[in-house]
């Protein structure tokens, strides 16, 4: 199967803080953090949201309706402030707690890029803007997994955006093709390319439909789904000499089809319980 991690490199823990992504990113791109104090700043703009909207509400006798509308304000402040592709999951109204799908964004000089929290497992994976709208407009992604947006919208409460949408496939990913310098992941609909930087560093920079332009050979299944991408020392040694962690296919399997809304929901709850999921 080949080094399916970065080149030769060991070494690699996960980030412990938004700093130290800033600075592996500095490695490679002009890169600062958007917001040094991400948690603090959703805070204020969600409490902001809720005295403009709630001010003459109970907060144990809210309706459905007022909420909504609380939080279609607050989803309007953040996406002023970080962009369109950030959504709030989780809302408690009696306690106030919420989790947010993209703290760790840093403006460099090619865009923003979008990152997961860090510590979790795909915490060196970073998303261009463009492998977003690549994913809404050519995957269609809302008419393909409908099964997974309900699911988004019963279990983390709220409405996914397409970067949810993707992030979610990429975790769930199971087929994969490495090259020097790219990752290919099918991700259902189609294939994310992910470039391969030192570090352990992988930028996800355009999504590719079945017919377009991407290896046909040297792609793998792997059961492990995508901790496979997970560059970091702890991942690496999950897999011993004697696993079988990847078996070569002849081609990616695009089948187009929803999953189960049961797996979805068994894989979004694990999530919403274990924030190191929460890519």
């Amino acid at each position: 199967m080949g080094d399916i991690m970065e080149i030769k490199q060991t070494g690699i823990y996960y980030f412990k803080t938004f700093e130290e992504m800033a600075n592996a990113l500095k490695g490679h791109f002009k890169a600062v953090v958007l917001e040094k104090h991400p948690k603090v700043m959703l805070n204020i703009i969600m409490d902001r949201a809720l005295k403009s909207t709630l001010k003459n509400y109970n907060r144990t006798k809210i309706s459905q309706k007022a909420l909504k509308k609380f939080l279609d304000q607050a989803k309007k402040e953040f996406r002023r402030y970080y962009g369109e592709w950030v959504n709030i999951y989780d809302f408690n109204i009696r306690t106030g707690v919420f989790s947010a799908n993209f703290e760790a964004i840093y403006k460099t000089n090619l865009g923003r890029l979008y990152g997961g929290y860090p510590g979790s497992i795909h915490d060196h994976l970073f998303y261009t803007a463009h492998s977003f709208e690549q994913f809404r407009d050519r995957g269609r992604c809302y008419e393909a997994f409908p099964l997974l947006v309900l699911a988004y919208r019963r279990i983390r409460n709220t409405e996914p955006t397409p970067a949810d949408l993707l992030k979610f496939m990429v975790l769930n990913a199971y087929e994969y093709c490495f090259t020097d310098n790219f990752i290919y992941v099918n991700v259902h609909r189609g294939v994310l390319v992910l470039e391969r930087l030192s570090g352990g560093i992988m930028i996800a920079k355009t999504f590719l439909l079945p017919d377009m332009d991407y290896p046909k050979k040297g792609w793998v299944r792997s059961e492990y789904a995508g901790l496979i991408i997970d560059p970091t020392d702890f991942a690496k040694n999950l897999f011993t000499d004697k696993e079988k962690i990847s078996t070569p296919i002849k081609k990616p399997d695009f089948t187009g089809e929803d999953c189960s809304y049961a797996d979805y929901q068994y894989i979004l709850e694990s999530q919403a319980q274990n924030s190191s999921l929460n890519t």
